[in-house]
């Protein structure tokens, strides 16, 4: 490729991708992006561009979407899960063995020119870049050149983590080994500096045709900023785990949290039912402290002990405070919401067969908590031998999403939990 067509190249690309050509010389482009968005391609960018196209380090896209590989090196996005420190930019690299000699060696840095070139007109980065666009750069009153910010600079440039010197025989054995170096790495890195990161799988962005259950909504949605202080007094316990829950973006840990809401009135309310039955004996007309009577007594505290396992602790809190008629409008409008019936038809969850919820008074309950506290013991238990069920694996792309869909359920579940056991101040 020449110069010339490099820049050809990086014009029709960049027009095709919605920036307006604004101007251009010999060795510049000129583009604008909405109202305030104002870049330029300069001769180094072009120059850059057309020795990356001619370049012999030849990429591959795998083993995932926003990595790129090839048999000496690969690169690939990594993303800083402590909430404190996700946006620092750090000075120096974080590297691992010596990067001047000839051994592998892996570094964690922003990415490289070359991953940016590699996927600098792919649709999904583009859609990552163009909102950067659309506040980069002014024109002053005279139109000056200078106010046009450099694009390259422009571009979303994520932290990555980089394996050099691979010197592998083909591309199955450098994803293989790569693979393994980058789980040392960032065990090595969360253990003795205490920055947890995961490897990025996918674009950090919602696909067009992606059902998200984030943004569903049940009922009434509350518009603006002004809001009417609520004239319920809460129980201070349940807050504090209702904020553990909303200040995670771990799926996991959100869903654990509203859980434990629910749990909290787990001894309260079955203790509630054995008064309740055993107050109906003792205030009968017909009682007496005979020891037939005596014996059904006895029976009614061996049953509640023996039937109480925490799943039917579960369905009797559900029962207590959840409207059924309105727990099964919340099913209806989530599986629309999604296209999927999630909850009215059969599934199995972490190894526990769930049978399809009939919507119909009396049957919604029961398969609800059952569902919980399947997804509850898959993530409190890491043995793969209790219950001889699936466990949940942290960071996993299909448990992970799984988790992702049940949690407006139990925040729904958890918050009319709370409402239900606050006062009137």
């Amino acid at each position: 490729m020449t110069i010339q067509e490099a820049k050809e190249a990086l014009k029709e690309n960049y027009v095709k991708a919605g920036l307006t050509l604004d101007n251009e010389t010999l060795d510049t482009l000129y583009f604008s992006h909405g109202e305030e968005g104002r870049l330029k391609i300069s001769k180094k960018d072009i120059e850059d561009y057309k020795d990356y196209i001619n370049s012999t380090k030849k990429y591959n896209n795998k083993p995932d979407e926003c990595s790129i590989l090839n048999k000496e090196y690969r690169e690939q996005i990594v993303n800083d899960l402590n909430f404190k420190t996700r946006f620092l930019r750090r000075r120096k690299p974080i590297e691992f063995g010596d990067s001047k000699g000839k051994e592998t060696y892996l570094e964690i840095s922003p990415a490289s020119d070359d991953f940016l070139n590699f996927f600098r007109f792919q649709e999904q980065y583009l859609q990552l870049c163009l909102p950067r666009f659309s506040w980069s750069g002014t024109v002053g009153e005279d139109g000056e050149e200078d106010e046009y910010e450099e694009l390259f600079e422009n571009l979303y440039r994520p932290t990555t983590i980089k394996v050099f010197n691979l010197k592998e025989k083909n591309i199955d054995n450098a994803i293989s080994k790569s693979s393994d170096l980058i789980d040392r790495c960032l065990f090595s890195v969360s253990s003795l500096r205490e920055i947890p990161m995961e490897l990025i799988d996918q674009w950090p962005i919602r696909k067009k045709d992606e059902k998200n259950s984030k943004n569903f909504h049940f009922g009434e949605k509350v518009k603006g900023t002004a809001l009417p202080i609520p004239k319920l007094k809460l129980n201070a316990t349940l807050i504090k785990f209702h904020k553990q829950a909303t200040s995670t973006d771990i799926p996991s840990l959100k869903y654990l949290a509203f859980y434990q809401i629910l749990e909290y009135f787990y001894l309260t309310v079955a203790d509630e039912n054995l008064y309740n039955n055993l107050s109906r004996r003792i205030n009968d007309l017909k009682f007496t402290t005979d020891s037939s009577n005596l014996d059904k007594i006895i029976k009614d505290v061996s049953n509640h002990k023996r039937v109480n396992d925490e799943t039917e602790m579960l369905k009797n809190v559900l029962k207590k405070y959840i409207q059924e008629d309105e727990l099964i409008e919340f099913i209806k409008e989530f599986e629309a919401h999604l296209g999927n019936k999630v909850y009215t038809s059969k599934r199995e969850v972490f190894g526990t067969p769930i049978s399809a919820i009939a919507l119909n008074t009396g049957h919604v309950y029961g398969n609800i908590a059952k569902t919980i506290k399947a997804i509850r013991n898959a993530l409190v238990h890491s043995s793969d031998r209790h219950e001889r069920n699936d466990r949940y694996i942290p960071y996993s792309k299909e448990g992970t999403k799984l988790i992702e869909n049940e949690i407006p359920l139990i925040k729904f579940l958890a918050e009319k939990v709370i409402i239900a056991n606050a006062s009137i101040s």
